[in-house]
């Protein structure tokens, strides 16, 4: 008649070698990482510092403490980001979006581009609209 419980000895062995090992948890992001990324939006669509203060709801002081990347290269960071989710998008499958991050690619971008390159970095380059419009599906 078998007995209700654990049996003894039963179960991994107890000492400091076969201790379980603890899961590294990913570091989450900060609550400055969605003012960054607003930020970032918003300087590249061409908001001056002022209004996107407002548009915030903070003091314009505290904004540059809390964000001076953002407000200094933020048209930059948001075509990285674009890029990034083109990147992503084409790795899952999607043809639009590799042929969209293929024609992005051979742009030239940077202090070293020419002046047909530094047209690119405006929000309005027709390459990355086309590209968010396959992105997302549809036209604007």
């Amino acid at each position: 008649m078998a007995r209700g419980g654990k049996r003894p000895g039963a179960g991994r062995p107890l000492g400091s070698r076969n201790k379980p090992k603890r899961a590294i948890a990913p570091i989450a992001p900060g609550p400055d990482a969605l003012l960054s990324e607003q930020v970032a939006l918003l300087v590249a669509t061409g908001m001056s510092p002022a209004d996107i203060a407002a548009a915030l709801n903070m003091p314009e002081l505290e904004l540059r403490a809390r964000c001076p990347r953002e407000l200094e290269h933020g048209a930059l960071i948001a075509k990285a980001q674009q890029i990034t989710a083109l990147a992503n998008a084409a790795a899952k499958g999607n043809a639009g979006a590799g042929k969209a991050l293929l024609a992005m690619i051979g742009q030239p971008t940077g202090a070293g581009a020419s002046d047909a390159g530094a047209a690119a970095d405006e929000p309005n380059d027709p390459i990355t609209d086309r590209a968010l419009r396959l992105l997302y599906g549809g036209k604007k």
